[in-house]
C-alpha cells in the first residue's frame, strides 16, 4: 500500500510492504540455473573487454566457477598476452566493439596462428552481431549483451 500526504510545498509518500515470515532461501534451495558451481576440468579463458567493470566482474565469476582466466582490455593486448603466455587458451570471450582493434579482426589474427582456439563474440550492438567471422562455424558462438553469468558459462561449455 501507498499513503500520500500533500501540502502546498511538501509531499510525503509512505510505502507499506508485507512482512515476510518465511526464512530467506539458501543457495541450495535456488534453482540450479542461478548457481555457479566450481568446475575442476574447466577450460582456460581469455576474456577481452574494454569496459573495466564488466571485465573484472566476468573474470571474477569465471574464476569462481573454476576456470583459469586471463583478461585483456583490447584486441592488441590480447594478441600480445597470447604470445607471452606459457599455457594454452581454450576459449576467448571477446567484445566486438573495442578501441585499437575490434573483436572480429583480433579473432581473425589469432585464428591464423592457432585454429584450435574457440571464440565467444559479444556485443550490445545487434547490428555488429550480424557479421560472421571468417572461420568455421564450430569455432565460435555469438552472445548478445547483456548476458547472465550462466549464459556466458553455457556458451563457453558448448565450445570447450
Amino acid at each position: 500500500n501507498v499513503a500520500v500526504n500533500s501540502t502546498d510545498k511538501v509531499s510525503t509518500f509512505t510505502l507499506y510492504f508485507p512482512v515476510i515470515t518465511d526464512s530467506v532461501k539458501k543457495s541450495a534451495d535456488l534453482p540450479k540455473k542461478y548457481l555457479i558451481t566450481k568446475n575442476t576440468d574447466a577450460a582456460t579463458i581469455l576474456f577481452v573487454e574494454d569496459e573495466t567493470e564488466l571485465r573484472e566482474l566476468a573474470t571474477a565469476f569465471l574464476a569462481k566457477g573454476g576456470y583459469k582466466v586471463e583478461s585483456a582490455s583490447t584486441g592488441l593486448k590480447a594478441i600480445q598476452k597470447l604470445q607471452d603466455m606459457d599455457f594454452k587458451v581454450d576459449v576467448i570471450v571477446t567484445d566486438i566493439v573495442m578501441p585499437e582493434m575490434n573483436g572480429w579482426d583480433m579473432a581473425a589474427t589469432i585464428h591464423k596462428i592457432n585454429q584450435k582456439i574457440r571464440f565467444v563474440f559479444t556485443s550490445g550492438y545487434s547490428d555488429k552481431l550480424q557479421k560472421k567471422p571468417d572461420m568455421p562455424p564450430e569455432s565460435y558462438l555469438i552472445l548478445p549483451k547483456p548476458y547472465s553469468p550462466q549464459n556466458l558459462i553455457g556458451k563457453i561449455e558448448e565450445l570447450a
